[in-house]
């Protein structure tokens, strides 16, 4: 494996430093970071609005970002990527803008137990407004997603399924291509709609190969900055779908009587965005694209078995979630016996070593593992054996403080 962690300041800034929080947001090498310098120092200006030299050299940077972000997930069409504050931005940007227009009271939305509060609450706001009516897929023993239970719905109802690709609790990567494929095999019509916030930033991505319709992702979460996301949905449902917010940029035509809206994406694009942040995803495309996402599979693969196997050594460590690194990421939710998931991430953090504590934003899937919350680590390019090493020694502390 090769050392990636050079390429990142803040490990310079904390030598010590073990970072192991990744799902919650990564960490930035320089290249990002010098762009968005870079930005400021060369480019600052608005786009798609001045005709002198400064503002077309910072529309180019900004349009690029968006090149290469549709190259990086298989679209078809630059124009298909909207760009959004963040996941959650751009899952409630289809629920206000495609589903409110285009599902009624009595219609169904299917998520999984095991979703994220960003692919949960917005549906179940429809449901409170409109009389959506939500469903949840069940995860079985194996924590996988019996996603056959869709055939219990009336077809003519279900309009949409809305799915993590990866769940951010138990690092279970769901078969979105299968589930499609199966979804069509059996005659379901719904839309499907992947929030890929913990999968684009560590698997090859494909929209084409997952037969999704509509993709959400954070810039954060994948070496970019944050305050910038994306939407990508096909043609066709950009065409068809209300803006969320109106105002500048996004109209083609404003009269006293009338305002026309411009074509995807600008339609849902309104104001002056974060310029500086998507010059920086595009820097973090770059980054990604030449290690090569291959790459970036098989050494986590590597991690996460190295990882599995250290804490199942422990005897009172109870992980939830597969044991093998087969169909999963490293992004593992765990408990040390009785000892509560807080207090293991304090004595790690007198070690400099970062887990998430807590319900992770999933408080559903904590009551279906019936957990109050668990220890989270999280694992990316930058993260090493000896990172492992010292968690597995750092829970060893927790042990002895609290069982001895």
């Amino acid at each position: 494996m090769k050392n990636w962690k050079k390429d990142f300041p803040i490990f310079e800034t904390y030598p010590k430093l073990v970072y192991l929080d990744s799902a919650a947001t990564s960490q930035k090498p320089r290249q990002v970071i010098s762009a968005v310098t870079q930005w400021y120092t060369r480019y600052n200006s608005n786009v798609h609005r001045g005709i002198y030299t400064l503002s077309q050299e910072a529309t180019e940077v900004y349009e690029n970002s968006r090149k290469k972000i549709a190259k990086f997930i298989g679209a078809n069409d630059a124009n298909e990527i909207v760009f959004v504050g963040n996941d959650s931005e751009g899952i409630n940007l289809v629920a206000r803008g495609w589903a409110r227009r285009n599902l009624k009271r009595g219609d169904v939305i299917a998520i999984s137990e095991e979703e994220h509060h960003s692919n949960m609450v917005p549906w179940m706001r429809l449901h409170q407004e409109m009389g959506i009516k939500v469903f949840f897929i069940p995860i079985n023993a194996d924590f996988e997603l019996e996603y056959k239970r869709l055939g219990e719905l009336p077809k003519s109802k279900l309009k949409l399924v809305a799915l993590s690709h990866v769940s951010n609790v138990l690092g279970t990567v769901n078969p979105i291509a299968k589930i499609s494929r199966w979804m069509r095999a059996n005659n379901i019509s719904a839309r499907l709609l992947v929030d890929g916030a913990q999968s684009v930033p560590h698997l090859s991505t494909n929209v084409a190969d997952m037969g999704c319709d509509f993709l959400v992702f954070s810039g954060h979460k994948m070496l970019g900055p944050s305050g910038v996301g994306v939407l990508w949905a096909k043609k066709e449902l950009l065409e068809v779908m209300d803006p969320w917010l109106v105002g500048s940029h996004m109209i083609s035509k404003v009269t006293k009587k009338k305002a026309t809206y411009a074509q995807a994406p600008d339609k849902f694009e309104a104001g002056t965005g974060r310029l500086e942040a998507v010059a920086g995803l595009g820097a973090a495309v770059d980054y990604l694209t030449r290690i090569g996402m291959k790459t970036i599979e098989r050494e986590e693969a590597e991690l996460t078995e190295y990882a599995l196997d250290g804490l199942c050594k422990i005897p009172i460590v109870n992980i939830l979630g597969k044991k093998s690194a087969k169909d999963r990421l490293g992004v593992i939710s765990f408990n040390v016996g009785g000892i509560h998931a807080h207090d293991v991430g304090e004595i790690l953090n007198r070690r400099q070593i970062c887990v998430r504590a807590g319900d992770h934003c999933a408080q559903p899937l904590m009551e279906v593992l019936k957990q109050h919350g668990t220890v989270r680590v999280s694992l990316y390019i930058y993260n090493s054996k000896q990172d492992i090493d010292k968690l597995i020694e750092g829970i060893g502390e927790v042990i002895k403080v609290f069982k001895t």
